[in-house]
């Protein structure tokens, strides 16, 4: 593997949940109500049939899609034009988005399991603000670039951990997508080779609750920081005696001599 392919595995690892559906929480929900009507494109090649895919989303909720399964394989639901290349597309709630989706022309698209990963609480106490600069990151891939948002994050909760919720304008378009945090805390964007940076517009970033850091790590920490205070005083306890006692008998050795000094002055009259 080389460096290149290296380091954006390792980016991936950071939206991995992203990319391959969350865990259900108090804060991400499962759930079937939405609606997908499904027409048929024609062949791909020899292999694969392309279907429009429109997806109607029935809750309040921003909701992602799980991806079509088939023989252990999983094929994703994609935007026509879209310039986020990952992490995830988004329905909002109440709303139709159009995708497209290839498969092996043997699938049967009828089989879908009607499943999304819904988003359900949006962090009240804490906004992401503009404005949204996006810069080159100077990263790219071979069928994608990394970008860094750089905005304003306002009070949000250390206790949980968020996805954040993008809303970008490209080629007059909106285009929506969960993206998590990155490395040293910053907002970044996966966009498509072709995606003309100076033309993409990032309108606004909605921090999400994904789960609460469980109270053992906290309590984990802490318990840390107090066995390595209890092993500093073990270590350095019995130097600290052991000076002490050096600075007694010195001081006693001296007070002995300077008596000893007197009395032999003493004895000379």
């Amino acid at each position: 593997m080389n460096k290149k392919r290296s380091a954006v595995f390792m980016t991936l690892m950071l939206v991995a949940p992203l990319l391959t559906g969350f865990t259900e929480s108090d804060f991400i929900k499962k759930t079937e109500d939405f609606n997908i009507d499904f027409t048929d494109l024609g062949e791909v090649g020899d292999s694969y049939k392309k279907y429009k895919a429109v997806i109607t989303n029935n809750t309040l909720f921003p909701i992602y899609p799980n991806a079509f399964e088939y023989q252990n394989k999983k094929y994703d639901f994609v935007r026509a034009n879209d310039p986020i290349q990952q992490p995830v597309s988004i329905v909002l709630g109440k709303s139709s988005c159009e995708f497209f989706l290839i498969v092996p022309k043997e699938a049967d698209v009828s089989n879908y399991t009607y499943q999304a990963d819904s988003f359900v609480e949006v962090e009240s106490n804490g906004s992401v603000k503009g404005p949204y600069n996006i810069s080159y990151s100077h990263e790219n891939y071979e069928d994608c670039e990394l970008v860094n948002v750089g905005s304003r994050s306002y009070d949000l909760n250390h206790e949980y951990v968020y996805t954040y919720l993008f809303d970008v304008s490209y080629d007059n378009e909106h285009y929506y997508s969960m993206c998590c945090q990155g490395r040293y805390d910053s907002l970044y964007l996966f966009v498509t080779k072709n995606t003309v940076i100076s033309e993409l517009t990032v309108n606004e970033v909605t921090p999400y609750r994904v789960y609460k850091e469980p109270e053992i790590k906290r309590s984990s920490s802490n318990g840390s920081k107090a066995f390595l205070i209890a092993l500093i005083f073990i270590i350095f306890m019995p130097i600290l005696i052991l000076v002490a006692f050096g600075i007694i008998i010195g001081v006693i050795i001296y007070v002995a001599s300077k008596k000893k000094k007197k009395k032999q002055n003493n004895s000379n009259f």
